[in-house]
């Protein structure tokens, strides 16, 4: 038994959520280890093929995808928004391009900031546009600051789906996850079932767990909704 595998054993509880481990040194895999349980409620044991949420690591999916695209003559990285989305006003959409989308550069608006109490359902990279489409301002003038933005990715997202004319979940399983080998790897839907799927959880006050796997932002695509296996991960 590894250090790891000590270290695992003590803290990660057998019953309980656990997590998978992977450790790549000079291209070679020297350690793969999995503690604790995919979902609690079902007892099933984190394995390999596992699958995890991987959040914000899906932009480079998305950058990709985008990427391919351009690759294929179907857009350029200096088009402005307004050649996507002619439902955005134009002080947004001529000035902002895909560029400052990738890059973080385009001062856009966080969709988190403009959703109101009213909210009541997961928002989705269709709902951001929505959002986004009447905007007039931004946080700077698009490529003279960086600002990490989850908008931008979303609507990147939504412009591989109009680009291609293909569901953004289906263009990435046939553009990118299968041609990669990725046979674990998936765009998460809400209401599918996904086999093998680690939920999320968190320890209240007094010391329970308990579910805590979706919020009303963890179903937007372009930025946090691909999910994957460490086996996957390490291809």
């Amino acid at each position: 038994m590894t250090r790891l595998d000590q270290l695992l054993a003590r803290q990660i509880l057998g019953n309980g959520p656990g997590v998978s481990i992977g450790v790549i040194h000079k291209g070679n895999i020297v350690y793969a280890g999995t503690a604790g349980r995919a979902q609690v409620n079902t007892r099933e044991k984190i394995s390999l093929r596992t699958r995890f949420r991987m959040a914000s690591v899906s932009k480079q999916f998305t950058a990709m995808g985008v990427l391919l695209l351009e690759e294929e003559g179907k857009l350029k990285l200096t088009d402005p928004l307004s050649q996507f989305f002619p439902e955005f006003r134009t002080e947004l959409s001529l000035h902002i391009t895909l560029q400052h989308l990738l890059t973080h550069t385009s001062g856009i608006r966080d969709y988190e900031e403009l959703m109101d109490s009213t909210w009541h359902r997961q928002i989705l990279d269709e709902d951001v546009v929505k959002l986004l489409q009447d905007q007039t301002q931004t946080y700077f003038k698009a490529g003279t600051q960086f600002r990490y933005s989850n908008s931008g990715f979303c609507l990147l997202a939504m412009v591989v789906q109009r680009v291609s004319g293909q569901a953004y979940g289906k263009f990435m399983k046939e553009r990118l996850f299968l041609p990669l080998g990725l046979k674990e790897t998936f765009v998460y839907e809400a209401g599918k079932a996904y086999p093998h799927r680690a939920l999320g959880y968190t320890v209240t006050d007094e010391g329970n767990t308990q579910e805590s796997d979706q919020s009303l932002t963890s179903a937007t695509r372009g930025d946090g909704c691909v999910y994957t296996s460490l086996a996957d991960y390490f291809r």
